[in-house]
């Protein structure tokens, strides 16, 4: 199998893969499915992934490498002072989450359970606050700093945005309120807590 060939075939099992999960749950969900939704041998998905947890892992690191490359072009397009921009930056963040909503639910009930995927939770919040942390430690930032550092920006930064893109909609409908509005309440409150300490107005 060419590197070409080898490349598309993946491509299509993760495809295949994230529509299942997201469709009918991971538990719910069988390799030999996958490998039928894919058009594939299903010894193609051991081959790549060893196991159905492999599957999942990858599609969070796409998931991670999409959030990334987002995060960094949308801060460094918006200036601090720029409320408007800012906003917007949060709002195509956001974005992105709410559609890999299914996926990002399985993460965090996975991660309740313990073992790989809670590492692989972690990992994901380390990505979203690396760069802030690498800049702390380059200027020197003293153990006590980095801790705190680390629980402002998990417990303030990145659960409320991951709580608010699996649940923003269950939440709005729940509680009877619009989707857009409830979307703009909570950037607002985000705006004023987590990113007011980050020197954005």
């Amino acid at each position: 199998m060419g590197r070409t060939d080898s490349r598309e075939t993946k491509e299509k099992i993760l495809k295949a893969a994230e529509a299942l999960f997201s469709d009918k749950g991971y538990d719910g969900t069988g390799i030999e499915e996958i490998a039928s939704t894919a058009g594939v041998n299903k010894a193609l998905i051991y081959y790549h992934f060893k196991n159905k947890e492999g599957l999942l892992f990858a599609l969070y690191g796409q998931i991670m490498d999409e959030v990334k490359i987002l995060v960094g072009r949308s801060f460094l397009g918006a200036g601090r002072n720029n409320r408007g921009e800012v906003k917007q930056a949060l709002r195509e963040i956001l974005r992105l989450l709410r559609e890999k909503s299914p996926l990002l639910k399985i993460l965090l009930m996975e991660s309740l359970k313990g073992g790989l995927s809670e590492k692989v939770f972690m990992d994901l919040a380390r990505m979203l606050m690396e760069g802030e942390l690498e800049e702390m430690e380059y200027h020197g930032g003293v153990a006590d700093q980095r801790d705190r550092f680390l629980v402002f920006e998990f417990y303030t930064g990145f659960m409320p945005i991951y709580n608010y893109a699996v649940m923003g909609d269950t939440w709005s409908e729940h509680f009877g309120l619009d989707g857009k509005r409830g979307e703009e309440y909570f950037l607002d409150s985000f705006m004023a807590t987590h990113l007011a300490h980050h020197n954005f107005k």
